[in-house]
């Protein structure tokens, strides 16, 4: 069981970052009970998942075309020295001729071509929303979120008082939250993962050729000397750069405002909640009540409500079953409100196996 809810709080994590080249993340559960556990066994399973980001870039060929020669004839009776400059690096060939016979020089010259083009892609940020389980009730949308005063009585109060070791969390205006009975860790489970995109680079030679004009050569015609003279510069290969680029968030919408409430009955604050009778709870360390209702909702241990307290190591608490009763308020499982304040308290919300009730206000004597 614990090997299975590790995978899935990993699986969590992958939806949570994908743009990144390397990415690193761990999450806690902590199991607590009301006997202390010295040393308080843990355990981290590490998980280790590798994207591959393919990019294709397509080269196009360069074709030279070199017009045909043009001939200029000169008669005349000199000598000539004609100097023939191959490519980078050899040598230089010095050809001196005297020869009053008609000969022919005739010289040939490629221009050089040179592209180089760069294209950045960035693409648009993605959403992905995951829609509510089926049969859930968001915790604001509950007929009786607004019930009586003494509406109350009719949800647990017996069961409450037969089961003493049940778990209430409370809090009061310009106080920190307070849990009853002490709880203490007796276990802790991390699961670990690390998420690397590899780049694949595929080259593709495309199907049309880019044609270049050359210069038109000239040919001389002299009456002393018969010379070739070559000058060639290959072209320079053609280089593209393309750079891809976007981000990918998950958000669950059993998850919204509807469904994290912190006052009730006339916009007073919610001050305390009941886990009811047969039901458990288990803590995980998350930075807000969002989190917190995504660890409930996420969950496989049949999660019916979660309340966000933020006490160190207490920062989220999921009240869990042995059965998922989705739209039920299982063993009394409700919360009140202080009469007397209109502050903002404990974020507490529904999970997908069962309901946390409006109990109505606290009898204040």
């Amino acid at each position: 069981m614990q090997s299975f809810v590790l995978f899935l709080a990993l699986l969590e994590l992958v939806h949570q970052c994908i743009a990144a080249s390397a990415y690193s993340s761990q999450l806690c559960t902590t199991k607590v009970g009301t006997k202390s556990v010295k040393p308080v066994p843990s355990a981290t399973y590490a998980l280790t998942i590798t994207f591959t980001k393919n990019i294709i870039v397509t080269s196009t060929p360069v074709k030279t075309v070199t017009p045909k020669a043009v001939t200029s004839t000169v008669k005349t009776s000199v000598d000539t020295t004609v100097t023939v400059t191959g490519p980078p690096n050899t040598d230089t060939l010095t050809i001196t001729q005297t020869d009053i016979a008609t000969s022919t020089i005739t010289g040939t010259s490629t221009a050089t071509a040179t592209e180089i083009s760069s294209t950045t892609i960035t693409g648009d940020p993605v959403t992905s929303t995951v829609p509510p389980p089926a049969g859930f009730t968001p915790i604001k949308n509950e007929p009786g979120y607004v019930p009586k005063v003494k509406a109350r009585d009719a949800l647990g109060v017996i069961a409450r008082a037969a089961a003493p070791s049940q778990i209430v969390a409370k809090c009061s205006p310009g106080k920190p939250a307070t849990l009853t009975p002490q709880l203490y860790p007796t276990s802790v489970i991390c699961g670990a993962l690390v998420e690397t995109i590899t780049t694949k680079t595929t080259t593709k030679i495309a199907s049309t050729t880019n044609t270049i004009t050359a210069a038109t050569p000239t040919s001389f015609v002299y009456s002393t000397v018969t010379s070739t003279s070559t000058s060639t510069i290959n072209p320079a290969p053609v280089t593209s750069t393309i750079s891809a680029t976007g981000t990918a968030t998950t958000s669950y919408a059993a998850c919204g405002p509807s469904n994290i409430a912190t006052t009730a009955n006339g916009g007073h604050t919610i001050s305390e909640i009941d886990g009811g009778v047969g039901n458990s709870a288990s803590f995980v360390t998350v930075d807000s009540p969002y989190s917190c209702c995504v660890a409930c909702i996420t969950s496989s241990d049949n999660c019916r409500a979660f309340v966000y307290i933020g006490l160190p190591g207490f920062e989220c608490e999921l009240i869990t079953g042995n059965t998922c009763d989705p739209g039920v308020p299982f063993g009394g499982l409700q919360f009140r409100t202080d009469p007397y304040a209109m502050d903002q308290g404990l974020p507490v919300g529904n999970g997908r196996c069962g309901i946390v009730q409006d109990g109505g206000a606290l009898d204040m004597w």
